[in-house]
């Protein structure tokens, strides 16, 4: 049995998550869906990701002789996705990021990611005005959409309102100083990710390092960062063709 787990970003309500799972069901109708409504508190050790995991994800998706499972996160998520999908039960079948860098913040060693300044700035901003930042945030998240106009009457729907300061700077804190190398290289199962040629947040020179680097990537030329909800279609499509290569290998 096919579980998909969808995990939302930062500052967003899983809700954003819906359009992706719909367009999933139309390829895997009898697959479970799990779409956790709120982030782990902490990520320090497996047992944490491991006890928040165990809260929302049914225990037959791990524990059927057939379970396998395919995580899926975007932004933020695909941090979380990819710290789950390495867990030493995890069952996974595939691993796909939408908008997730290996490093969200740029160093000496991956330069193709958003200035440590102005992450400084975003992160200083949220502490003072964290309403006004969130708005901040979901512009940002628009730049680069074919629609933003249709989606901007929407961001109700879909922003986290409800994400207390504290939280959120964790969460940041996250972002800051999580580095995939090792969630992302040379892994047993399939792994593609997903970037957006106008992307304000994430850089899809990623996409080209990482490919330097061995991992599969691809570039969405006409997207935002709003990749679950602009182009939730197209993305399902490519999902069921990864499993699909990876079931005739």
């Amino acid at each position: 049995m096919l579980t998909f787990v969808l995990l939302k970003g930062w500052g967003f309500t899983a809700e954003v998550m819906m359009p992706l799972r719909d367009a999933l069901q139309k390829h895997f109708p009898d697959a479970r869906y799990a779409t956790p409504t709120q982030h782990c508190s902490s990520i320090q050790h497996n047992n944490d990701l491991q006890k928040w995991r165990d809260q929302w994800l049914p225990c037959e998706a791990l524990s059927s002789p057939d379970a396998r499972i395919c995580y899926l996160g975007w932004s933020l998520g695909g941090l979380l996705a990819s710290r789950l999908a390495a867990l030493p039960d995890a069952r996974t079948a595939a691993l796909i990021t939408l908008g997730t860098n290996l490093r969200f913040v740029a160093d000496d060693h991956w330069p193709c990611a958003m200035p440590p300044h102005d992450f400084r700035g975003f992160a200083q901003a949220w502490q003072r005005r964290p309403q006004d930042t969130l708005h901040h945030f979901a512009r940002m998240a628009l730049q680069g959409c074919s629609n933003p106009r249709a989606l901007r009457t929407m961001m109700g729907d879909w922003l986290d309102l409800t994400l207390s300061v504290d939280e959120g700077q964790r969460q940041l804190e996250w972002l800051q100083s999580t580095d995939l190398s090792t969630y992302w290289v040379n892994k047993q199962y399939l792994c593609r990710h997903v970037f957006a040629a106008h992307d304000a947040l994430v850089p899809c020179t990623a996409a080209a390092e990482l490919m330097a680097r061995g991992m599969q990537s691809d570039v969405l030329n006409d997207a935002g960062h709003l990749l679950p909800l602009t182009h939730a279609e197209h993305i399902a499509r490519q999902i069921a063709d990864l499993l699909k290569d990876g079931a005739d290998a």
